[in-house]
């Protein structure tokens, strides 16, 4: 004959009233679903519903038997996201040490850039650059006058022509009044 360990339990619910709970339903529960751990903790908290209470207390007669199967199969989904999670930081790890692997390279670049800029030979070619943009721009702002000097020029040609023709006009109706 086996002997069956028994533990006291505190239930959760509030509902004593000195009643005693059936004993477990013979039937037992669908297997759980490797990586539900929400399923398993509610067969735990089914499974505890059904057991056998303490006469006159809210304490419960348990056996670790019922339990351990369980218990087992939580500890092991757990273990699995354990090792997703630690899978996860060390992805996150990896990322971030990548991204400030890349972040001090451009930094080391922009420094060696600006160093370059800073130096004598830098600051030459800085300023021939500078040069050559003020040139042109310059170049661009002289050309625009130009044209704009020649419409103008232009307008001012037409202009004094129509007022020649309409001198030109008028001396002649003179000129021909005066005949």
């Amino acid at each position: 004959m086996r002997m069956m360990r028994t533990s006291v339990i505190e239930p959760d619910d509030e509902s004593v009233d000195g009643e005693f709970v059936q004993e477990q339903v013979a039937s037992r529960e669908p297997e759980p679903q490797p990586g539900d751990i929400i399923h398993l903790l509610d067969v735990l908290e089914e499974r505890i519903g059904t057991q056998r209470r303490v006469p006159f207390t809210r304490r419960l007669l348990i056996s670790p038997e019922d339990f351990e199967e369980l218990l087992d199969h939580m500890r092991h989904v757990s273990q699995g996201g354990v090792r997703q999670a630690r899978s996860i930081v060390r992805l996150r790890d990896t990322l971030l040490a990548e991204a400030q692997r890349d972040a001090q390279l451009m930094l080391d670049e922009a420094r060696m850039r600006c160093d370059a800029l800073l130096s004598d030979e830098g600051l030459r070619e800085a300023a021939r650059h500078e040069g050559e943009r003020i040139i042109a721009e310059a170049e661009t702002r002289a050309e625009r006058s130009a044209n704009d000097a020649d419409r103008y020029a232009a307008e001012v040609l037409v202009t004094l022509r129509e007022k020649l023709l309409s001198v030109r006009q008028a001396i002649s109706a003179e000129n021909h009044i005066s005949e």
